[in-house]
């Protein structure tokens, strides 16, 4: 997760894919935490993949493959959130190969 935390600041809707940023990049999960300190109402944080304790609250829609092309073909309700919020950022892991 080589990225500038200017750049996470721009940014209000984060979406997680098989990623746990507290043990996979400690520096990066800071950098969210703060972000959700500091603009608590302004930042959501979803996540797919199994159930992680992250440092700030988040929703859990899914644990597969399925729940990613829900959001991909439009069919959850968090789709209706990404069109409102302006700037979305996805993060995928590389080990994320849950398929129902």
């Amino acid at each position: 997760f080589n990225i500038h935390f200017n750049v996470l600041e721009l940014n209000n809707l984060f979406i997680f894919v098989g990623v746990n940023p507290k043990s996979d990049s400690p520096i990066f999960n800071l950098k969210i935490k703060n972000l959700k300190h500091r603009y608590n109402t302004r930042i959501n944080i979803y996540y797919v993949g199994n159930k992680v304790s992250y440092n700030y609250q988040y929703v859990h829609l899914g644990l597969c493959t399925s729940t990613l092309l829900k959001i991909l073909y439009g069919k959850l309700p968090l789709c209706k959130i990404i069109d409102y919020f302006s700037n979305t950022l996805f993060f995928f892991s590389v080990f994320f190969n849950k398929i129902d």
